[in-house]
């Protein structure tokens, strides 16, 4: 399977109060359209389009191991379930950790208006989501997130590397069930995604 696609963008200068996007080559026609987050306590992503591939993609921010408030999401893992405003369905036998959760409430409607936004403006049939540790399981759970409210036509693809446990085996079921098209790219040597341990469930 070719990934490229999750290379379309990627964060750079993360320790600098503006961050700054690097293109790829591979997709010379990407058109950034929002982005937001703080570096800290809300990671930074993005959301925009390229007219070639028909896509919007939505990246985002791994752990700022220099910033403490970014690596408190981390640390926070007690187990929460999905709240039904923004995830309306859910079993409650879903739990996740509680600090991904946190972190993906704060851009999950931003990124949920700017997605939909792109999606009347350009045509656009696909979305794709990318990051990277932390970044990896926002864009799981945003994928999740999309798939409840956006129409049923949009394909959805998420691909994480190095994603840590998000939830239980019910997440897991749901996941699952939501998201036919999602992709873990991991190292087997890299600790970050067997952790947390597995009292998540």
């Amino acid at each position: 399977m070719v990934l490229w696609q999750s290379s379309i963008l990627f964060f750079s200068s993360l320790l600098e109060a503006n961050y700054s996007l690097v293109y790829c080559n591979g997709v010379p026609d990407f058109q950034l359209s929002a982005q937001g987050g703080d570096g800290g306590a809300n990671p930074y992503w993005y959301v925009g389009h390229s007219a070639e591939l028909k896509t919007i993609v939505v990246g985002y921010q791994g752990t700022n191991s220099s910033n403490r408030l970014s690596v408190q999401h981390n640390v926070n893992f007690v187990r929460k379930t999905l709240p039904q405003d923004f995830f309306p369905g859910a079993p409650s036998s879903v739990t996740v950790h509680s600090g991904i959760l946190d972190a993906h409430l704060l851009s999950a409607t931003s990124v949920l208006n700017a997605v939909t936004g792109l999606l009347k403006s350009t045509g656009s049939s696909q979305v794709i989501l990318v990051g990277h540790s932390l970044g990896a399981a926002l864009a799981t759970l945003s994928g999740i997130h999309l798939q409840v409210w956006l129409r049923s036509n949009v394909r959805i693809k998420v691909i994480g590397f190095a994603t840590p446990r998000i939830g239980n085996s019910a997440f897991a079921d749901l996941a699952d069930a939501r998201l036919s098209d999602i992709y873990r790219v991991n190292n087997k040597r890299d600790y970050v995604p067997i952790i947390p341990g597995r009292f998540l469930g």
